[in-house]
C-alpha cells in the first residue's frame, strides 16, 4: 500500500501509521522527504514531527527554523496590507502577504509549535520566542528534558482525544 501511494501527504500519513505500529525507519524518510519538498508547512503534516516521540522530534522543529528572528519583510507587507484595506487594492496585498508566508514554509508554524510545547498554550505571534531562542538552547540538558517532556505530554493528549 505505501509503495504503491503516489501522493506524498497519504505516504507520510502511512508512513506514520508504520511508525506507531513498529517503529518502521520509512517515517523518517518520508519527514525528510516533506521537509525537502515543502509538505510540513501544512500544520497537520508538522505535528507529525511529534510522532517521533523523542528527541528528534525536538531536533526536526528546531531545523525547520526560519535562519533570522524577524523577517523585516513581513512587517512591510502587513502594514502595506492594513493599508490597503478598503481600497481596490486590498485583493493586490493580501495575496502579496500570503505568497510571502507560504515562501517562508515551515518555519513559523514550527516556531510556533515550540512555543506551544514550552509554554503549554498558544501564544500570541508577537509573543512567541525567537528562532535563536531554540536554536540557543538545542544543546542544553535541562531544555531538552523539559521539551520531551512537553512531547510526550502531546502525544499523551493526542491519544485521549484532545
Amino acid at each position: 500500500m505505501f509503495g504503491q501511494e503516489a501522493d506524498e501527504g497519504r505516504r507520510l500519513l502511512i508512513a506514520g501509521a508504520l511508525w506507531k505500529l513498529n517503529r518502521d525507519p520509512v517515517f523518517i524518510e518520508c519527514l525528510k522527504r516533506a521537509k525537502e519538498s515543502g509538505l510540513l508547512a501544512v500544520y497537520f503534516h508538522l505535528q507529525q514531527v511529534l510522532w517521533l516521540n523523542d528527541e528528534r522530534s525536538i531536533d526536526f522543529l528546531i531545523d525547520l527554523l526560519p535562519p533570522e528572528d524577524r523577517d523585516p519583510r513581513e512587517r512591510a507587507l502587513i502594514r502595506l496590507r492594513n493599508l490597503c484595506y478598503y481600497t481596490p487594492f486590498r485583493g493586490l496585498a493580501m495575496r502579496m502577504v500570503r505568497e510571502h508566508n507560504e515562501a517562508k514554509g515551515a518555519g513559523p508554524w514550527a516556531l510556533g509549535l515550540l512555543n506551544h510545547l514550552e509554554t503549554g498554550h498558544l501564544a500570541p505571534r508577537d509573543e512567541l520566542r525567537p528562532p535563536s531562542y531554540y536554536r540557543g538552547r538545542r544543546n542544553d540538558a535541562a531544555f531538552r528534558e523539559m521539551m520531551l517532556g512537553a512531547v510526550h505530554e502531546c502525544i499523551a493528549q493526542m491519544h485521549q482525544g484532545r
